[in-house]
């Protein structure tokens, strides 16, 4: 009975939900904009993006269905809070997949799961918040500091980057 209540619970939440998700949605790239040197954006467009329920700090695991990269999946996470027809991430290019980002061509279908974390602003449990990021760690603080509300003063963002080629 258990092997069957976790086949079941594997087959619903990482085969048909996700296809359920990417249907309804029907994601594709954008755009491609280089921030810095090695550093990407990529804006990924798609249907009622809103009812996907993202929020900012989040991240999606994220399989471009471009040519050598259709059959592995990274999670990013969202760098600006979550729009009705529009997310974005923001990737450095440290490996061959990461690299691969900035080929990305507009009209390339997109598949994704998620969203998956909980540094969102509903987790603030403090009237001062204290964010600290390193170099591309940023991605997920700045979409959160994008969202998250406070008076002048409640809440200071801490970022670090070896040089100023490495700000994201």
């Amino acid at each position: 009975g258990l092997y069957g209540v976790v086949t079941a619970l594997v087959l619903w939440y990482r085969v048909l939900t996700p296809i359920r998700l990417n249907l309804r949605h029907r994601m594709r790239v954008d755009a491609v904009i280089e921030e810095t040197p090695g550093i990407v954006s990529v804006l990924i467009g798609g249907r009622k993006l809103h009812r996907i329920g993202a929020e900012a700090g989040q991240f999606f695991r994220w399989r471009f269905l471009a040519p050598g990269m259709r059959f592995s999946s990274h999670p990013y996470s969202l760098s600006a809070a979550p729009r009705p027809d529009m997310l974005r991430i923001t990737v450095k290019a440290i490996g061959d997949h990461t690299s691969r980002l900035r080929e990305l061509e507009p009209g390339t279908r997109v598949w994704a799961e998620g969203p998956y974390g909980a540094l969102t602003a509903q987790r603030r449990s403090r009237g001062k918040v204290l964010l600290v990021a390193g170099g591309v760690g940023i991605t997920p603080m700045r979409a959160l500091f994008e969202t998250l509300p406070g008076a002048s003063g409640d809440i200071t963002l801490l970022y670090r980057a070896n040089t100023t080629h490495d700000l994201a």
